[in-house]
């Protein structure tokens, strides 16, 4: 299996960036106190919705059945439909009144945005309008580095599988939701999220890394290193200079961390903790 690219039925273009397929589509999990949800897609993947998410008062669905879903930061080049009731909702696209993106190359109608207030986040197309193109995969490189997030069931199994201390989906929905810069490793022959690490911090001057995960399977094949070295290039390239980054460096990553130019700082300052009650 390899990554797919999307692409237009009627003219061929690519409509999104490479997403490999996942055999199922992922839970969806709403932001607490908010109603707002989490996208349903982590970035790089799709999968195909074998249901419509809503269904009108009269009990009509309002999406086509079994649309291939994908995170809307994937999709590539659409256009917004000319009709503007289409793109009608609250705070966002709330995708009730017909498909509402459509291929720059042919003007057909090939997708339908939700990201309201109040609706599930996701860039769903059309199955009669486009078609999965499969990538080039070579043997000896099963990876692909995605910027972003993983799914919130991802993020929360990785920190386990990996040793991290666990949390709660609870727990892992800000995580997801307020992270400076994330991104994630997938394994193309699986679909499986495999590694990760993300960015806290002010977008100034102060940074610090975390969740650095990779699961047990895929350690030794430098998936830890090609994640740090993409937050730090993000970090180098929107900071201004004199940004100040730490982490807090368990000893099986101290060798990558050190490689890549960290430095201990006790006996000056130490890292410290407080671990609020968990009921």
């Amino acid at each position: 299996m390899s990554a797919d690219v999307l692409s237009c039925r009627g003219c061929g273009r690519p409509l999104t960036l490479p997403v490999v397929r996942l055999a199922a589509l992922p839970a969806r999990h709403e932001v607490p106190q908010t109603g707002a949800h989490l996208p349903t897609m982590g970035r790089g993947t799709w999968a195909v919705d074998p249901a419509s998410p809503w269904t009108r008062e009269d009990g009509t669905p309002t999406s086509t059945v079994g649309c291939l879903v994908v995170h809307p930061d994937d999709g590539l080049g659409l256009e917004a439909h000319p009709d503007g009731r289409r793109s009608g909702g609250c705070c966002g696209h709330d995708g009730l009144d017909g498909p509402n993106r459509r291929c720059p190359g042919c003007d057909a109608d090939v997708a339908t945005l939700t990201d309201d207030c109040y609706t599930y986040v996701e860039l769903r197309f059309e199955p009669e309008a486009v078609e999965p193109v499969p990538g080039e995969q070579t043997a000896d490189e099963p990876y692909a580095l995605v910027w972003g997030p993983p799914t919130l069931d991802e993020y929360v199994g990785l920190r386990a599988r990996s040793g991290l201390t666990p949390v709660t989906g609870e727990q892992g929905v800000g995580a997801l939701a307020h992270s400076w810069a994330f991104c994630h490793v997938r394994d193309t022959v699986t679909g499986e999220a495999v590694a990760m690490g993300r960015v806290l911090g002010d977008g100034g001057w102060y940074f610090h890394v975390a969740d650095m995960a990779t699961l047990p399977e895929h350690q030794g094949r430098g998936l830890g290193r090609r994640v740090l070295t993409r937050l730090l290039a993000r970090i180098e390239e929107t900071a201004p200079p004199g940004a100040y980054v730490t982490l807090n460096a368990d000893a099986p990553g101290r060798r990558l961390y050190e490689s890549a130019g960290f430095v201990e700082t006790a006996p000056r300052t130490v890292a410290m903790a407080l671990r609020r009650p968990t009921s």
